[in-house]
């Protein structure tokens, strides 16, 4: 299964340092980014249910860094937006 993952997307194999680089910066195709969330979190489910998991973390950050760079698609679509970023906390 991993395997095949790896055929239909290679970008999702591995720990994936230069994609998950190329997601931060935001220099990312659509379907990369949605294909690299979609194949990662299949192949990592598979590969952590079979007991022959490498890791969780890099996994974790690459799928991360695809839901992040999907919200910041769908939050560019909205005519209403700030261009400032949500406040955490209200200023003193």
């Amino acid at each position: 299964m991993i395997g095949l993952g790896g055929l239909i997307f290679p970008q999702a194999l591995g720990v994936g340092y230069d994609t998950l680089g190329a997601l931060l910066r935001g220099n990312v195709a659509a379907n990369v980014i949605i294909g690299v969330l979609l194949v990662k979190s299949v192949i990592w489910a598979v590969a952590l249910g079979s007991g022959t998991s490498g890791g969780v973390l890099a996994p974790l950050l690459m799928m991360g860094a695809a839901l992040g760079g999907i919200e910041a698609g769908v939050r560019a679509l909205d005519p209403h937006r700030e261009d400032q970023p949500p406040r955490v906390a209200p200023e003193p």
